[in-house]
């Protein structure tokens, strides 16, 4: 299946090519997305680190990682809030203040690419605060990372045109990635 780390950009041309062809021309799945109301109780649990990390884990296993409930099918936040109200989860120790500081303090000098760099090995995207990890991953992270290596120089982005698209409808972002799922990639 589609990693939740894949980049659009590493995505092949003609498999983009092929999904804003169908986009254009209307042939996507419509996706009936979750309601005001199950929006509202996902907004409230993300502000507890811990639930968060539960929502976070649980897209990357059932929406290719996508994490915005505006943007994903409602029946994936349905069936999150149904096994969170269960309380399915298991308890997971979150990040002290002393290691989120670690970490911030790697960032200062000049190293925060490498937190980066292993939050996305881990399939999250865009969840960079230390706070909202477990603390056995931000020990592994500190663990690994003596600040020695240069920050490598961005590379520009090759599909712009996705991109917009991406970020004109976040929908879009769950969509693509079925795509690329479905063509094996």
């Amino acid at each position: 299946g589609v990693s939740p780390d894949l980049k659009v950009s590493a995505a092949p041309r003609q498999t983009v090519d092929g999904f804003l062809s169908r986009y254009r021309e209307g042939s996507l799945e419509k996706v009936e997305l979750a309601s005001a109301d199950l929006i509202a109780q996902v907004d409230k649990l993300q502000k507890d680190f811990e639930a968060d990390w539960h929502w976070t884990q649980f897209c990357i296993r059932n929406a290719f990682g996508a994490r915005n409930q505006r943007a994903i099918p409602a029946a994936v936040v349905q069936q999150f809030l149904k096994e969170h109200g269960a309380g399915s989860f298991q308890k997971v120790e979150m990040a002290s203040a002393e290691l989120t500081e670690q970490v911030v303090a790697v960032q200062r000098a000049g190293y925060g690419y490498k937190w980066e760099a292993f939050c996305e090995s881990r399939g999250v995207l865009r969840n960079l605060d230390p706070r909202r990890w477990p603390a056995d991953l931000v020990r592994e992270f500190l663990a690994e990372c003596p600040p020695t290596e240069p920050k490598p120089a961005r590379r520009p982005g090759s599909k712009k045109q996705l991109m917009r698209l991406l970020k004109s409808d976040p929908t879009q972002a769950y969509l693509f990635k079925k795509w690329l799922d479905e063509k094996g990639i």
